[in-house]
């Protein structure tokens, strides 16, 4: 008898274990069900490489498709929906869904003419959808954007409660990079100074991974130092090369590690290894100058480069009425943002990489100079940094003040 139980707890144990590893060590799962009369399309995606664990949601209603990318795991439960609310206006039809899991708040998604718009940023345009979601009891203030502006260093103005914790900005100025985090309430905003006398046109600087890369411009007739700042603790260090390599240059991009510049005076192209600390001459007139498209490497022409200062187009194309439109993330998890010409702005939308509905969610006036992580999104509007998530809306995080600081800023992660 003792054998005979011993065996089925060993064999009640094992079970556990299959499911323990099944939950944890799966690719995911795809599953549909049925909430408040609405089908529900639920897929998880676990331990797919080049993808966030993260679920995908679509939820039909009428001739729309709601369709959700939410970067959590809720412990990996399945059918996490617990219930869903469809609120009419006069204009506008929103869904709200609420989960199981009691310390999430989903965004409200809005529909009007096939185009959507998260709740937060239509407010005040739909007297009786406001009206009915106020009765709800859902927490608006979460999506507030009041924090106040605190004054650290040179004029710079940072909103402290904004910013996003376990994220650290970089905010390249004309002296220097101004460090931004969360971290604490001594040492939110710190200033590292590089030069002495600021410098204008920095076009040997950029950001790559977590650090900060520029030329020494405090040399004269060109530069053979550069220095590499790491923005999420500060540290600083040099990378030398052999001879002078002329201010007459620009970057052309990064690519993994590598940093690759090219200067118009004498035709060269470098590649910068931040991990090495190495430079070397990769291009010129006899070998051609490396080009990367889209995942892709091509030689071309020294003339071409110079009179056209190709830069590397990474994961973006210009197509019909936009701009630009970005691919980030994954193919099954990430998302693609699409940027319109609205006057002196660009109104920007998203979809998710599996599904055409477009959201609208910021409006920038900075064309180029937009950070993704994840599901953030960190971009410039009338003279500030602001941030974008849906669970936290849009937020100002810093304010710029003209004749200090020079284009570009980046933002690294915790680990």
């Amino acid at each position: 008898m003792k054998r005979i139980f011993g065996l089925l707890v060993t064999m009640f144990g094992m079970y556990l274990l299959i499911q323990v590893g099944y939950r944890y060590f799966s690719k995911g799962y795809e599953v549909k069900y049925i909430v408040n009369d609405h089908e529900v399309y639920e897929k998880y995606i676990a331990h797919t490489k080049g993808e966030i664990d993260s679920y995908y949601l679509e939820i039909k209603d009428g001739d729309d498709l709601f369709v959700y990318n939410i970067y959590k795991n809720f412990n990996k439960r399945k059918q996490i929906i617990k219930k869903i609310d469809i609120i009419k206006g006069n204009s506008y039809k929103c869904m709200y869904i609420q989960m199981k899991n009691k310390g999430y708040q989903s965004n409200i998604l809005c529909v009007k003419n096939g185009m959507f718009n998260n709740y937060q940023s239509i407010i005040g345009k739909d007297s009786l959808l406001d009206k009915q979601i106020k009765e709800l009891n859902y927490k608006l203030d979460v999506y507030e954007d009041n924090a106040e502006e605190l004054e650290k260093i040179n004029g710079a103005f940072v909103m402290q409660k904004n910013l996003v914790k376990g994220h650290y900005l970089g905010l390249a100025t004309y002296r220097g990079i101004f460090l931004i985090n969360s971290y604490s309430d001594v040492k939110f905003l710190y200033e590292i100074n590089l030069f002495e006398k600021g410098k204008s046109n920095q076009n040997v600087s950029t950001f790559i991974s977590h650090y900060y890369l520029v030329a020494d411009y405090e040399q004269e007739e060109g530069f053979d130092k550069l220095y590499l700042v790491d923005i999420t603790f500060g540290d600083k260090s040099e990378i030398k090369y052999h001879s002078k390599i002329s201010f007459d240059s620009y970057v052309m991009g990064s690519v993994g590690n590598k940093v690759y510049i090219f200067d118009n005076s004498s035709k060269k192209q470098y590649e910068i290894d931040i991990k090495t600390k190495t430079v070397i001459e990769i291009g010129n007139k006899t070998l051609g100058i490396k080009y990367y498209k889209n995942g892709e490497w091509e030689t071309m022409d020294v003339n071409s480069v110079a009179s056209n200062k190709l830069k590397f187009v990474l994961n973006s194309e210009k197509k019909g009425s936009y701009e630009k439109i970005d691919s980030v993330g994954g193919k099954e998890t990430g998302y693609k943002y699409y940027y319109k010409r609205n006057g002196s702005k660009y109104d920007v939308y998203r979809s998710t990489q599996k599904s055409e509905e477009l959201t609208y969610v910021f409006s920038t006036d900075n064309l180029n100079n937009v950070v993704y992580y994840k599901d953030f999104v960190y971009y410039e509007e009338d003279n500030y940094i602001k941030c974008y998530q849906d669970n936290i809306g849009n937020k100002k995080l810093f304010r710029t003040v003209k004749g200090v600081y020079s284009e570009g800023y980046n933002f690294s992660v915790t680990k």
